[in-house]
Parts: C-alpha cells; sequence; structure tokens
C-alpha cells in the first residue's frame, strides 16, 4: 500500500439533514437566549421605563453575548463542514451532541446572568461552551482522517485544527481563572474572544473557498474508487 493509498477518502451519506437537525438546534436555542427578558410594568414614563430595565442589564448582555458566541460556533462549524461532502455516524453523532450542548446555553446563560459576580456562575457557562467546541474538535479530527478528500491541503486542515484546540480549551481555562480574581473582568474579556475568532474566519474565508472547491471536485471521484 502506497502513503497515497494510506490518505483518507470521502465516503458516507449525503450530509443535508443531518446538517438540517444541525441548525435546528441552533435555531431553537439562540432563540431561547431573550425569552427571559421581560418589559417593565406600570411605568409612567420612558425614564421610569428606563431606571426599571437596567435591573435586566446582565440578561441583556448575557443572552447577547451567548448569542454571539453560539453565532461564532455555528458559523466556524459551517467553514469547518464545508470541506465535508460526506459524513458517517461517528460525524453526525459528534456534531449533535455538539449542538446538543449547545441547546444547554438558554440555561448557562441564565446561570451567567444570574450569578455573573461570581466565579462559579461564570465556570458553568464557559465549560458548557467548551466541552461543546471539544465535541466539535473531536468531530474534525474524525473528519480529516475519515471523510475529507485527499486532495484537500493538509497543511491548511492541520492548522485550522491546532487553532479549534484553541478557541475550545483557551476559554474555558482563562475566563474561569480570571473570574477567581475579577468576575467583572473575566465576563469582559469573552468579548474579546469573539473578535479574535471573527478575525480568524475572515482572513481564512479564501483558503476555505478553495479548500470546498477542492473537496467538491474530488469527492465523488474518491468515493468511487473506495467502492
Amino acid at each position: 500500500m502506497t502513503n497515497a493509498d494510506a490518505l483518507p477518502v470521502a465516503s458516507g451519506l449525503k450530509k443535508d439533514r443531518a446538517d438540517a437537525l444541525h441548525d435546528a438546534i441552533y435555531a431553537v436555542a439562540m432563540t431561547l437566549l431573550f425569552l427571559n427578558l421581560t418589559v417593565p410594568h406600570g411605568v409612567t414614563s420612558f425614564a421610569d421605563f428606563l431606571a426599571q430595565l437596567r435591573s435586566e442589564l446582565p440578561e441583556f448582555y448575557a443572552g447577547g453575548l451567548a448569542f454571539v458566541v453560539a453565532g461564532l460556533m455555528w458559523l466556524n462549524n459551517y467553514y469547518r463542514s464545508s470541506l465535508v461532502v460526506r459524513v458517517d455516524l461517528t460525524h453526525i453523532a459528534l456534531t449533535i451532541a455538539a449542538a446538543g450542548l449547545v441547546g444547554l446555553f438558554p440555561f448557562t446563560t441564565r446561570a451567567l446572568a444570574e450569578y455573573w459576580v461570581t466565579p462559579w456562575g461564570i465556570t458553568i457557562w464557559a465549560w458548557n461552551y467548551t466541552v461543546a467546541v471539544a465535541l466539535y474538535g473531536l468531530c474534525a479530527v474524525h473528519d480529516v482522517r475519515h471523510l475529507i478528500p485527499k486532495q484537500v491541503d493538509r497543511r491548511f486542515l492541520r492548522f485550522t485544527l491546532a487553532f479549534l484546540w484553541i478557541f475550545a480549551f483557551t476559554p474555558g481555562i482563562i475566563v474561569p481563572a480570571l473570574a477567581l480574581v475579577s468576575p467583572l473582568a473575566a465576563v469582559l474579556l469573552i468579548p474579546g474572544f469573539c473578535v479574535f475568532n471573527f478575525v480568524y474566519i475572515a482572513r481564512l474565508e479564501p483558503r476555505f473557498i478553495e479548500a470546498h472547491r477542492v473537496a467538491l471536485a474530488h469527492a465523488d471521484d474518491d468515493l468511487r474508487r473506495a467502492s
């Protein structure tokens, strides 16, 4: 067997239905993030309305933050999974498990809003995020080994895997550690990770598009050779 023969080939089933379920879980979870917000009652002026609304600022901040983070997680997975033309049971199980943890965001975001002044309130939310992204990381490793066509640049794939693990564990370690010193600083640090993640995706978008074209061009050929 040659080295080329040992490289992974695209195999498995079409991914449409798996993607539809995955996206539906995100849609529900991201919608539920804002259902706990309430309109002040019994106000007599706009100033009174704003005064009462200030008491809900932690809920607004936590909900908005979780919405942005969930959106970035979806975006990262969208770009990465664009290189996977066909899926197998392992890919589906890990992807849906990760999305299921995103489904916990409304609960952990509520905990963040209620207990953001405590280290453990922040840690619950940060670890929810970390475990979800870690599952995406395991799925990405599996995809590189078994599902992404071998013609896709392997150095680029290894680079994206490295950053995926960084995005998984850095917030899960740094944010809870900082929360022990200053919960407010920890909560304010999370948007910084969001900006860094968005810049990362924006800079790599041309390479993802090119890798996607290569994957589409070779996936069916590899599948026919594998069969």
